[in-house]
């Protein structure tokens, strides 16, 4: 499955869209601001696909996936509840609902905000921003920007600091 990477035009949030070989057209709502983003993919050749009418999109969108999804850190699996759920290194200051066992010090205490949340369709799907801090965080190799919110996907690579962790969704 391949990834593009978009931004919301109305709240700048920067998404990072799966779609499948031969997808031309992704509707999805914006997981910050739940704008209706009509994304259109190029198609094999590079074309711009054909316009697809709003009744046949329609019927793009299945059922409802209920997902759970977890922070994996070396073998062992943190759950994330609905909501948000801060992740930073584990100390006795930290007010990190989930804490990290590492002793990196390039990772704050309280360093980002992965939050699950339900569409109005029943999807469950999950982000990730930066929490207020200066250290660097790296969704699949790329940097997280200040301002940033990118979706998380099943095998997604998060960095913090020098602490890398995996997200899990079943």
């Amino acid at each position: 499955m391949k990834k593009v990477r978009v931004k919301c035009p109305t709240c700048n949030s920067v998404l990072d869209v799966p779609f499948k070989e031969g997808e031309t057209v992704k509707h999805i709502p914006c997981p910050v601001c739940q704008t209706k983003l009509n994304l259109k993919l190029k198609g094999a050749e590079g074309s711009a696909p054909p316009p697809v009418d709003e009744e046949d999109a329609k019927t793009e969108v299945g059922g409802f996936k209920q997902l759970r999804y977890s922070v994996v850190f070396n073998g062992m699996k943190f759950p994330l509840d609905k909501g948000a759920n801060t992740i930073g290194r584990q100390a006795m200051t930290s007010q990190a609902k989930l804490q990290l066992p590492t002793s990196d010090m390039n990772m704050s205490r309280n360093h980002a905000i992965a939050e699950v949340k339900v569409d109005a369709n029943g999807n469950t799907y999950a982000t990730l921003a930066n929490y207020k801090n200066m250290n660097l965080t790296l969704v699949n190799g790329k940097p997280l920007g200040p301002q940033d919110v990118v979706m998380l996907n099943k095998g997604d690579i998060i960095t913090m600091g020098q602490t890398t962790v995996m997200i899990d969704a079943e």
